[in-house]
């Protein structure tokens, strides 16, 4: 047993085992060690405060999000809640600024986990990633590439059309604009990439800009286009920020047809960084097959959701 002496409290005891935190008053104390302690003032100290003990033998102790956790390193199933990021060819029949009629050739993707949990699949048959039956009913974000380098980005809901061809409704946010007036594609083919959000209660984001790979695993991206929206596909406009999703996981497609799984240590509504854990370039370290190089490209991006008493992602 630990005996805490401080002044002004008479006395206090615990078991736990402790660092240091700054407790300003008598009743934060009470609160965080269980204990009966008589005050006559503010305390304004420095107090121990305790550690977490995990499972060792299943657990690890990590960072999520803004605090530490005993993650366990075989999650069950029902934990593992899995994000679609795509890459193909998509026929665009016709689009608005609030409706994209189209179909996806898929000939890459990756699939990689909410945090904590650092899980990336990268499968070699996409076949069935370009059935739009796939995308009914999701929230899909759908950035289109056009041949004078510009990015028309759609967000919304995907519903299947009668000839198999998907129908995204929601709105166009990442449209250039050509003598101060908004352009959008008409149709046609387009290099494309597609991100779908599952669940209706969580919050993601999506955007595109321009990737700085260190060359060491990590990366920070200078955001040109992003915004949040919920599974519904709904976007919401009353904020870029995105500091909520620090913590989180996140992917970026780049030019040169490369994925780089991460997670986000800092962010904000015009760059974000972090640290690669997942990385289709042999470049991103130096390994025995190659050194690694800090080289710069244009890129897509979608984040993990923020979760509020939900998840995100597909299941």
């Amino acid at each position: 047993m630990l005996l805490l002496l401080f002044a002004p409290l008479c006395a206090a005891t615990s078991t736990a085992t402790f660092s240091a935190r700054t407790l300003g008053t008598c009743g934060e104390l009470k609160a965080e060690y269980q204990v009966s302690a008589c005050c006559d003032a503010p305390l304004e100290q420095t107090m121990p405060e305790r550690f977490v003990v995990c499972d060792w033998s299943k657990e690890d102790y990590i960072l999520h999000g803004d605090r530490m956790e005993c993650v366990a390193r075989e999650p069950p199933q029902s934990a593992l809640l899995w994000y679609d990021f795509e890459h193909g060819n998509c026929s665009v029949v016709n689009a608005s600024a609030t409706s994209l009629v189209f179909e996806i050739n898929v000939d890459s993707a990756v699939l990689f986990t909410n945090a904590p949990y650092k899980k990336v699949l990268q499968p070699s048959e996409v076949a069935e990633l370009s059935n739009m039956t796939h995308y009914d009913g999701q929230a899909v974000a759908v950035a289109l590439h056009t041949e004078d380098g510009r990015t028309h980005l759609y967000v919304g809901t995907v519903r299947v059309l009668s000839d198999g061809k998907g129908e995204l409704i929601g709105e166009c946010i990442g449209a250039h604009t050509a003598g101060g007036e908004e352009t959008f594609v008409s149709s046609g083919e387009f290099d494309c990439v597609l991100d779908e959000l599952k669940n209706v209660s969580g919050a993601s984001a999506v955007g595109f800009g321009k990737c700085f790979f260190s060359g060491d695993g990590h990366l920070n991206v200078e955001v040109d286009t992003a915004r949040i929206f919920s599974g519904a596909g709904v976007v919401d406009h009353s904020t870029t920020d995105l500091g909520m999703f620090e913590g989180l996981n996140a992917g970026t497609y780049d030019e040169s047809g490369d994925y780089e799984i991460f997670t986000i240590s800092e962010a904000n509504a015009t760059h974000m960084s972090g640290t690669t854990y997942y990385s289709t370039r042999l470049e991103t370290f130096t390994t025995d097959f190659a050194v690694g190089e800090a080289h710069v490209e244009e890129c897509s991006f979608f984040v993990d959701a923020r979760r509020g008493g939900g998840g995100g992602g597909r299941t």
